[in-house]
Parts: C-alpha cells; structure tokens; sequence
C-alpha cells in the first residue's frame, strides 16, 4: 500500500470518529463543553499523540522504519487535530449563524478555491473533465446563491408590502 492510500484510510477513520463525536454532542449523549472536556482530558490526548510521535521518530532514528512512515504517522496526527479543531469552531460557531446547506455550501467554496489555487499555481493540471467539473460545481453555486438571495429579497418584500391589521387596507 502506498503512503497515500494509507493516510486516506487514516484520515477516514479521524473522519467517522469525528462525524460520531459530532452526533453524541448534537444528540445531548456527549457533551464536550468547558466544564466537561477538563483539561486532565486534554492533557492525556496531548500526551498520547506526543508518545506517538516521540516513538515513530525514534523507531526513524535507530532505523526500523523509514521516513516515510514517521512522516504519514506525524501527517495523520496533524490531520486528525486539524480535522477536530475545525469541527468544533464549525458546530459550535458557524452554524449558529448558517443553516447546514449554507454551511455545505461554504464547504463546497472552499474546496473549489483550494482546488483553483493549485490549478493556478502550476502545483496540478487540469484535465477537461476536471474543468467541467469545476464549471458544473460553480453553476450549481450561483444557482444556489441567486436564489438564496431571491428568496431572502421575496421574504423582505412580504413583510414590507404586508399591512399589519385586517381591516386596514
């Protein structure tokens, strides 16, 4: 199996705890608030991915693995961190403030940017199946925004037009 294929299963198991974190906390079941994720908690988790790392460098040092496996396992611990941080600021700040299609479609920005900027910066190259994906996924953006947008203006509208008594009019 090639480094790559091993961090996507890495990163797909982070992934499925993370999403059935994300539903305990939504379901009342978990509860990972301040006064619940003490810091003992957190210390232990610091400390676990310290040992990991500490032991795949000195397994790299006395050379019984090779750079590669220390670099996927430090990747993987990282993604992991990454992964959980970004979840929680997005379940407990972003969506307060969108609704989840919002949010899905902010995701779906993102991605498309992230997926620009290495098309831009000579990082990949485009296939024209890759730029009709992308010009797919960029028509189904402003189709969402122009009507989230056309919505937002109906509502707007009704409530301005709208008289407040029956009998006035």
């Amino acid at each position: 199996m090639s480094a790559g294929v091993v961090l996507a299963m890495g990163s797909n198991v982070l992934l499925a705890v993370r999403n059935l974190a994300i539903k305990g906390l939504h379901s009342g079941q978990l509860n990972l608030g301040p006064r619940r994720f003490s810091w003992s908690v957190g210390g232990v988790l610091v400390g676990m991915s310290v040992l990991v790392l500490t032991a795949a460098w000195w397994l790299e040092i006395v050379d019984i693995v090779s750079r590669r496996s220390t670099l996927a396992v430090t990747s993987l611990l990282l993604s992991g961190a990454f992964h959980v941080t970004y979840s929680m600021i997005s379940t407990s700040v972003i969506l307060r403030a969108l609704d989840v299609v919002s949010h899905s479609m902010a995701n779906v920005i993102k991605r498309v940017l992230v997926v620009a900027l290495l098309y831009v910066s000579g990082s990949r190259s485009a296939s024209g199946v890759n730029v009709a994906g992308l010009m797919v996924t960029i028509v189904g953006l402003a189709v969402y925004v122009r009507e989230k947008t056309h919505s937002k203006t109906n509502t707007c509208t009704k409530r301005i037009t709208s008289t407040p008594f029956k009998g006035m009019a």
